[in-house]
């Protein structure tokens, strides 16, 4: 008798622990999917959606390591997220028909940003940017005639006929002379060199 009170007993403590066991499997489930839906939206670069799927994740568990790495990439890496989202979205704009004929690279990137703005309907402006202290990037010329073109590949062929490198920053797309360029010019032959040049 006294082992049927006993089971009858443990019976309703093992089924309250079946349910705080199958709650907290739950309360997992919807962690990581809040978890892999923030994820998500960093790698696509949506910066808020992001956010907001990890506020979600602390509601349900404040000590989510995973979620609190992803905050803190959110929060160093904020522009930079917002850069490469400028670059991808360049791939998937393409642009009918590119005709440059001997342009300056200046005039080149002015149209090209004319095309990529008329085929997003003005919600992509590149703002393209010359950063060129020796003043040998914009009138390099440029040919390219090329239909149903991308616009990250029009920008990457402009690159390579100019010699030049592209950074994708939150706000514009700036071009670089290769090389080092952009540095300052090097000491005159008759000027003596420092210890540190020899």
């Amino acid at each position: 008798m006294t082992l049927l009170m006993i089971a009858l007993a443990v019976c309703p403590m093992a089924q309250g622990q079946d349910k705080v066991v199958k709650e907290r499997q739950r309360r997992a489930q919807q962690v990581n999917a809040f978890y892999n839906q923030a994820y998500q939206a960093y790698l696509d670069g949506d910066i808020a959606e992001a956010k907001l799927a990890l506020k979600n994740v602390f509601k349900l568990n404040p000590n989510h390591a995973q979620s609190y790495a992803l905050k803190l990439k959110l929060e160093r890496g904020g522009n930079d997220i917002a850069a490469q989202n400028r670059k991808r979205a360049l791939t998937k704009v393409i642009i009918p028909r590119i005709d440059f004929n001997n342009l300056e690279l200046s005039l080149a990137l002015e149209q090209l940003n004319a095309l990529i703005m008329k085929e997003t309907n003005n919600k992509f402006t590149p703002n393209f940017v010359i950063h060129d202290k020796s003043k040998t990037l914009k009138d390099k010329k440029v040919t390219l005639d090329v239909r149903n073109f991308p616009a990250s590949e029009a920008i990457r062929f402009l690159t390579e006929l100019t010699n030049s490198s592209v950074t994708y920053e939150q706000y514009s797309i700036t071009f670089r002379p290769r090389g080092g360029a952009t540095e300052a010019p090097a000491a005159k032959a008759d000027e003596k060199k420092s210890g540190f040049d020899e």
